[in-house]
């Protein structure tokens, strides 16, 4: 049985379509959520953001990663994380106009 959590739940309701971006590709389904969690906490104070950006934290997630954040505009939220998997994941968003 897959249960969700109420943080689980607000990330899917706000950001769900996320989870099958292109971006989200090289990341295993069982991190995906755990990061829109992160992302969607850093986005509560937040009203326009664009710009989505999560890539595996390596060499080439880095390249990627910094091309989308330079498309966007009007400042930046940028972080990393480890998730339970103990893999590391860049990500952030724009904070759009």
């Amino acid at each position: 049985m897959n249960t969700t959590d109420s943080y689980e739940k607000y990330a899917i309701d706000k950001i769900g379509y996320l989870l099958d971006d292109e971006m989200m590709q090289e990341i295993p389904m069982e991190d995906r959520l755990e990061i829109l969690v992160a992302l969607s906490i850093a986005m509560l104070d937040t009203e326009y953001e664009d710009n989505f950006r999560i890539f595996p934290n390596t060499y080439n997630g880095h390249k990627q990663y910094t091309k989308i954040k330079n498309e966007g505009c009007c400042g930046f939220f940028d972080s990393q994380m480890r998730c339970k998997s103990g893999k590391s994941y860049l990500y952030g968003f724009n904070y759009g106009h």
